[in-house]
């Protein structure tokens, strides 16, 4: 039963991880959807949300299990993991090419990264709080 929630939890941020994409860039970076270049955002987000899924998937069946602490563990230290290669990636990586200004950095980390970010937060933050139970 637990490596069935891994799998569905991987398939599932698989999935979620591209629409919530796709919404939140649809709501505040409109113009780019149009780009023909744009198809290149799911290839960081669906393998990240694969990842990330597959992260809550663990969590979960450890919860359910009754393993609190080692739950925390996982979403703690996963989440923070994600979250700061993340951050690099979409301040260094993704920003392009030349001498990147602070506000490139910020606004590409922001488009490539923000709804990996939100979740891999979340899972960190989560971990956290079930460590300090």
């Amino acid at each position: 039963m637990n490596a069935v929630r891994i799998i569905v939890g991987s398939l599932g941020g698989a999935l979620f991880l591209p629409v919530a994409t796709l919404l939140f860039h649809w709501l505040f970076f409109r113009p780019t959807l149009a780009d023909g270049q744009y198809a290149f955002v799911f290839f960081l987000v669906i393998p990240m949300g694969f990842v990330l899924g597959a992260v809550t998937g663990t969590v979960q069946a450890f919860l359910s299990n009754g393993q609190l602490n080692m739950a925390g563990r996982v979403a703690q230290q996963s989440g923070g993991i994600v979250f700061g290669l993340l951050l690099l990636l979409g301040a260094f990586v993704l920003c392009g090419t030349g001498k990147a200004s602070l506000l490139d950095r910020l606004s590409s980390t922001i488009f490539w990264c923000s709804t990996s970010l939100l979740w891999a937060g979340a899972l960190a933050l989560y971990g956290s709080r079930l460590l300090l139970r």
